[in-house]
């Protein structure tokens, strides 16, 4: 029942729902629509242990998840995105453990990832999304690496506070990743070997926005990329052009720590390129960047933000 324009109180509207459906019920879905709850996430939900799939994305939810937590022990899919839920939420990492699908972005969640968390996803979690909270303090520890590295095909941690550095291990352990977001958080430190030679499955990478240090030519080494988003980096030397990322699609590189001239004839070559940035790299030749850019404009593509 996603966008109908439903209203009304969660818990009070639906619990007739799952009085009458809770040994049966395998889907439910009633994002987008309007069904706030003071409250927090209705601990009746648990009695619905069939489900496999729970979206409740963008209907007002407010306060917490239930203190008891979220039995429901045949979970695969569960998004939260975009309430106002804060407190604890480990109730949405323990609730399964069977999930793959985990999506708590654009809430009010803040603090450490815990250890504990780790463990009820690791060996099923394929999709994690925790983007747009308050988390902070380290996270891409080896623990974080070692269990959720194997199964783990999509991770987003972007406008956050995390720190610390991309260990080695995140390269040798996330052999099926295909999408990775890091970006707007406090990352730091050399981009490691590992993570060039390891990702090999890799398709769209945003990494701008940290204080991130290397050589940038060494992403030319994940030729699965259709995206590609470095820009507001330390990355220094001079600006690379990626002869071998054939199909990328998006390519952003603004405020570097780049020297020299913009690569503007190895650009020419990506024929697949429809976004593309370099502006604000002020070490570079600004006569190259503009050109650059120009060309871009030109020959019709995004130099903005889709």
């Amino acid at each position: 029942l996603p966008r109908n324009g439903l209203v009304g109180d969660f818990k009070r509207e639906f619990k007739p729902l799952f009085k009458t459906l809770f040994k049966h019920l395998r889907v439910l879905n009633l994002s987008h629509n309007e069904l706030p709850s003071k409250k927090g996430l209705p601990v009746q939900i648990s009695a619905c242990a069939s489900l496999t799939t729970l979206l409740l994305e963008g209907v007002g939810i407010g306060s917490v998840l239930p203190e008891d937590g979220l039995k429901l022990p045949n979970l695969q899919v569960l998004s939260l995105k975009t309430n106002k839920l804060k407190g604890d939420p480990s109730p949405a990492f323990k609730c399964s453990p069977k999930l793959r699908v985990l999506d708590l972005s654009e809430n009010k969640f803040e603090g450490t990832i815990e250890k504990e968390w780790l463990a009820s996803l690791a060996g099923s979690i394929e999709k994690l999304d925790l983007s747009y909270n308050r988390f902070g303090g380290p996270v891409l520890t080896p623990d974080f690496c070692e269990k959720l590295g194997p199964t783990l095909q999509s991770l987003s941690l972007a406008g956050n506070q995390f720190v610390g550095k991309i260990p080695e291990a995140f390269g040798t352990q996330f052999k099926s990743l295909e999408v990775l977001h890091l970006d707007a958080n406090e990352f730091s430190g050399v981009v490691p070997r590992t993570f060039f030679t390891g990702l090999k499955n890799i398709r769209r990478l945003w990494i701008e926005k940290n204080r991130l240090l290397g050589d940038a030519a060494a992403f030319d080494r994940l030729t699965s990329l259709r995206t590609l988003v470095i820009g507001e980096n330390h990355f220094g030397e001079e600006m690379p052009h990626f002869p071998h990322l054939t199909y990328l699609r998006v390519l952003r590189m603004n405020e570097c720590r780049f020297t020299g001239n913009a690569p503007t004839a190895h650009f020419q070559q990506m024929a697949c390129l429809n976004e593309f940035s370099i502006d604000g790299c002020r070490f570079m030749n600004q006569r190259s960047v503009d050109a650059a850019m120009k060309w871009a404009r030109e020959a019709g593509i995004r130099t903005g933000r889709a």
